[in-house]
């Protein structure tokens, strides 16, 4: 029956579909692959960042605080925009 055809071709195509993806997400796995320590270091800090953030927020929604400038002002860049180029 032709209804029964066209069910089992969309399901090959749907599992060729999902193949490939599958492979192509393997080799992207395998290309950016951390170290078990490397990603138990980002969790450590990531638990006390956001530690800080519940027991001091004022100090997180400060942030940055070592950076060259601080929080940029986004509405006054927005009304008042520098489109020229000038060496710092």
């Amino acid at each position: 029956d032709l209804r029964a055809e066209r069910k089992a071709e969309k399901a090959e195509k749907r599992e060729a579909r999902k193949e490939k993806v599958k492979a192509r997400f393997d080799s992207i796995k395998e290309k950016h692959a951390e170290r078990k320590e490397t990603l138990d270091e980002a969790a450590e800090v990531f638990r006390k960042l956001y530690e800080l953030a519940h027991s001091d927020p004022e100090y997180m929604h400060a942030a940055p605080h070592h950076a060259q400038i601080g929080r940029p002002d986004e509405v006054a860049a927005a009304r008042h925009p520098v489109v020229r180029w000038t060496k710092a």
